[in-house]
């Protein structure tokens, strides 16, 4: 009976180890891809670059209207910008922004000038300083939905805005730019006339 036992128990333990397959050997270790450097491009030590200039005259381009960006509390900058490098590392370009003659540091606010309407009888009013040598001034004014709802021209320096213009609360930004020549003459110079009353 105890070799009956054992007999059994063999094949058990047999029947164990054909089931759960041979013992796999531990996995081997794939060593890392070795990187190829890449050659070295190098230029003959005669080589030089040329540039070819040539005086083409270009076609005058057609005058395109931009509408102005109101830009409340703009001011006039120094800054300067990169405009271009030379290829062979040599300083950079710099090419100061746009500058505006000094005449155009007197473009100001000057009263009466509305902040504030409250009632629906007011219409406002914007005023600013004479710029020596400009012609004239644009003035555009921009609903709270952003649709301008004036631009004119004027030599005044005074502009009355119709209370009519003023068709429902918020802010209605304002730009006076001067102009010469039918150009812009200086930065513009923006504010903002707060309604608190509805129709």
């Amino acid at each position: 009976m105890l070799r009956t036992t054992h007999l059994l128990l063999g094949l058990l333990l047999s029947a164990f180890l054909a089931a759960c397959g041979a013992l796999e050997p531990p996995p081997t270790r794939t060593p890392p891809p070795t990187r190829t450097p890449r050659p070295t491009l190098t230029l003959p030590p005669t080589w030089t670059p040329t540039v070819f200039l040539t005086n083409t005259p270009r076609a005058a381009l057609p005058r395109l209207e931009v509408s102005p960006t109101v830009t409340p509390a703009a001011r006039r900058t120094d800054a300067l910008s990169l405009l271009a490098a030379t290829p062979i590392g040599g300083p950079p370009t710099i090419a100061p922004e746009r500058t505006f003659e000094a005449a155009c540091s007197t473009l100001a606010r000057r009263t009466p000038t509305s902040g504030l309407i409250a009632d629906k009888e007011t219409d406002a009013q914007v005023s600013w300083t004479a710029v020596a040598g400009a012609e004239g001034y644009r003035v555009w004014l921009l609903s709270p939905a952003n649709r301008y709802v004036f631009s004119g021209d004027t030599a005044e320096t005074t502009i009355t805005f119709k209370r009519e213009l003023f068709t429902g609360l918020g802010n209605y930004a304002w730009e006076v730019m001067p102009l010469r020549n039918g150009d812009r003459f200086c930065q513009s110079l923006t504010g903002v006339i707060v309604v608190r009353f509805g129709n």
